[in-house]
This record gives structure tokens, sequence and C-alpha cells, in this order.
């Protein structure tokens, strides 16, 4: 409080005067922006709040509305001068689109509010939905695209075939009593599973794998020895069979030879 003396010719007139004096909070941010946050998410910032005035200790106050929040920390119910404090600014969209909001920040000194501007947009991220029939049957190849609805699709990768260095093996001749020798080479492509290999081959016929066929890893190759021995005369013929992974998952190599006397 204060008082003006006006002197004049009747006297001196008093003029009285009061005010009262506010402390200007200092503030880290006057906006704080979110960005994007998923709609059921919470994204938070930090806004730092300031005492400049060394001989005065102040309570600091934050207000603000839904889908923003704030708490302040402890230390701000009693701020001293040259202190700070951090309020913790919280948004939780409960829709898209962008939203707006204003934090108020005060203290217990009338007058002294200070407001920061808050932004933020509530994404939606989408789930796909498959439409599944109550019953029925569906047939699913290697390489086809079984689709159901508009927007879902199911892609069979089914199994990759092996790659043979032969589809058929001719022995030609060969002595009844004698034997002949052919080796086959066997490659479990690229980018699949390792496969456990099994071979049978039809009489005269005989197949021999080698030890590295039993784990055959992708892109990998072992290799099979068949072997032809006839016990009679003639054009003889036979078949061997690889199988892996099921016997449902076979490949057939043709094997020929004549029996000679």
């Amino acid at each position: 409080t204060a008082q003006v003396n006006i002197p004049d010719n009747l006297g001196t007139q008093i003029l009285p005067l009061s005010g009262t004096g506010t402390v200007p909070l200092g503030l880290s941010s006057t906006s704080l922006k979110f960005g994007r946050v998923p709609v059921g998410s919470t994204g938070t910032l930090t806004l730092t709040v300031s005492n400049p005035v060394g001989d005065i200790t102040v309570q600091v106050n934050g207000t603000t509305l839904a889908p923003f929040g704030d708490t302040l920390a402890a230390s701000c119910g009693s701020l001293a001068g040259g202190s700070s404090c951090t309020v913790s600014v919280t948004f939780s969209p409960t829709v898209g689109g962008i939203q707006n909001g204003t934090l108020t920040i005060s203290d217990n000194v009338a007058g002294s509010a200070e407001t920061v501007s808050l932004s933020g947009k509530g994404t939606i991220i989408r789930k796909a939905a498959a439409a599944v029939a109550p019953a029925g049957t569906v047939a699913l190849t290697s390489g086809g695209v079984f689709t159901s609805g508009p927007t879902n699709a199911v892609t069979p990768t089914g199994v990759a075939a092996l790659t043979l260095s032969a589809a058929k093996l001719d022995f030609k001749g060969v002595s009844v009593g004698s034997t002949r020798n052919q080796t086959l080479t066997v490659t479990n492509p690229e980018g699949g599973n390792s496969i456990a290999l099994s071979v049978a081959a039809t009489s005269p016929f005989e197949a021999a794998p080698a030890a590295s066929c039993s784990s055959l890893a992708a892109g990998s190759s072992c290799t099979i020895k068949i072997t032809f021995s006839p016990t009679s005369n003639g054009e003889q013929a036979g078949r061997l069979t690889l199988s892996f992974d099921g016997s449902s998952n076979e490949q057939i190599v043709s094997l020929s030879g004549e029996g000679l006397l």
C-alpha cells in the first residue's frame, strides 16, 4: 500500500493506493504437441514450472480437461523461490482425429495464471477380420489362394518339391549275376525346412542313401547310390521312391535295365 499527497490552495489531498504483486511463473514451453496416439492408449509429455522470485514460496496448481490430464510433482505444492517442479501432461484419446486443449498453470497469488496449448491426434488401428462360415470344406493346393470376404486372403505355401538330378535312370545291359551302380543327387530347395529323407527301390534294384540324407537342410544336397543286379535275362523295370515329412510327400524316379546271359 502507499499514498499520494496532492497539495493545493485548500490544503493537502491524500490519495491512498493499494495493489497485489504477482509471481511470474516460468514455463519450459507454451505449447505441447503429442503427435499421433492410438485410441485407447496414452501419450505423456513433461512441463517444467519454475519460481523465479527468490523470497516468495508459491503453491502451483494445474487445470485441464479430457482427453488431456495433468499430474503435478509433490514439490509443486510448495515451490520455493529459485526452484522448479515438473508437471506430467497426458493425452488419452477416445476418438480419432485432431484434438486440442489448454493447460492452465496458476499459483496461490491472484492473477498469476499461465496457459499452455495442447494438441494431439487420436489414431484408429484397424484390424483385418475374416468371415468364417459355420461349416464347410476348403481344399488348399500349393500355390493356390483361398479368399474369405473382400479383404482377407490366405495363401498356402505347400511343401516344396525336391530337386532331382534325373527323373529316370537307365542301367542298359548288365550280365546276370553282375551289378552296375548309378548315383542320384537330391537337393532340398532354399527357404524350406530341414527334412528326413527315406528311399526305397523295387527289386532287382537297390538304393543306399548317404548319411547326410537323414537330415537334409534347406539348400543342401545328398547322394543316393542305386544298384542294378539282374538275376534273369531280359528287360527289367522298377522305381525308386523318395519320401519325406510323411508318406504323403513322395517323388518317383523310374528305373530300367536289361539282364544279359
